[in-house]
């Protein structure tokens, strides 16, 4: 089993989805991007 998280930390969001065996099993997006600090 090859298990990781994936995240995008963009400027105005971040999101994260946990994979697992090369498909998304859960997903999470909150607006909480670099600019908003």
């Amino acid at each position: 089993m090859n298990e990781y998280i994936a995240v995008d930390w963009g400027s105005t969001q971040l999101r994260a989805w946990r994979m697992r065996d090369g498909e998304c099993i859960d997903k999470l997006k909150l607006p909480c991007g670099v600019t908003r600090l």
